[in-house]
């Protein structure tokens, strides 16, 4: 049985090595030979595999929602601003439309990264 470091210690090393984009395999078959059953380290693993695909997925999602709602800002008062002949101002809210850009490519590469 491990002990509770023991355990934290085992958490952080599967989180750890599945960011990284270790095989589930490989992983369970390193803690098989440190002691640990194999049905215990198969859930393990696929439980931070698991929190690791729902964290990349809410990155993704997230930056994508910045980036829409800076181009629809950005279209908007362009749009208000040339509806009356010209001569108004609008908006470039381009770090919000970078930011969420890279933000999402970010979260989508971190998604392939996790393999099962």
């Amino acid at each position: 049985m491990q002990t509770d470091t023991e355990q934290r210690q085992w958490d952080a090393y599967v989180r750890r090595v599945v960011r990284t984009g270790s095989f589930s395999a490989d992983i369970v078959k390193t803690m098989v030979e440190s002691g640990w059953s194999e049905g215990d380290a198969y859930r393990l693993v696929q439980h931070h595999i698991a929190k690791e695909r729902w964290k990349a997925a809410g990155i993704l999602v997230g930056f994508a929602i910045l980036a829409l709602t800076a181009l629809a800002v950005t279209i908007g008062s362009y749009n208000a601003a040339t509806a009356h002949g010209g001569g108004g101002f609008y908006v470039v809210w381009y770090g919000g439309i970078i930011g969420g850009g890279v933000g999402s490519l970010w979260g989508l590469l971190r998604l392939m990264r996790i393999r099962s």
